[in-house]
């Protein structure tokens, strides 16, 4: 076990770093309906600062076991591949877990790019129970926030666009 005092983004860098970590899974504090986030700020700061790996982000109350609902926010302007997704990819085998995918651009219609990434999307998740879902004119982080809510997501993952 280990014992580390620090800020949140400086303290997993370095365990991050000396551990090789392929995938941070973290617990989150649900923001309150007046916030302009989804996620507490120590979740925030981490997601900020840490691009090494992804991260799977668990709000609060939700737990992974058994089959779950995992919602994956995209404004389609990335282009994930197989690559990109791997871990999200044995997440999702491992527990028969459902995909959502979100997207969260107010355009209803999809340019050239955006729409060959969704495709590449679609072709990733070939195979796996995956449905994808449109914010309508909401703010990101409260569509985000109700979609989960409403859809009973068990956890949200974001990966660097990097």
């Amino acid at each position: 076990m280990e014992l580390a005092i620090a800020y949140p983004n400086i303290g997993l860098l370095a365990v991050m770093n000396r551990k090789h970590v392929d995938l941070l899974i973290m617990g989150t504090k649900c923001a309150s309906d007046e916030e302009e986030t989804l996620f507490g700020s120590n979740t925030l700061i981490v997601m900020e600062y840490l691009t090494e790996c992804p991260i799977l982000a668990i709000p609060g109350g939700h737990r992974i076991v058994g089959r779950n609902k995992i919602d994956f926010p995209t404004d389609y302007e990335t282009a994930f591949d197989q690559e990109r997704l791997k871990y999200m990819l044995v997440i999702t085998k491992s527990h028969n877990s459902e995909i959502k995918i979100l997207h969260s651009k107010k355009e209803r219609y999809l340019e050239a790019t955006p729409e060959r990434n969704k495709a590449l999307l679609d072709s990733v998740f070939k195979g796996l129970q995956c449905s994808f879902h449109l914010l309508d004119n909401m703010r990101i982080h409260k569509g985000i926030q109700s979609f989960v809510e409403d859809e009973n997501c068990d956890a949200i993952v974001f990966v660097d666009e990097e």
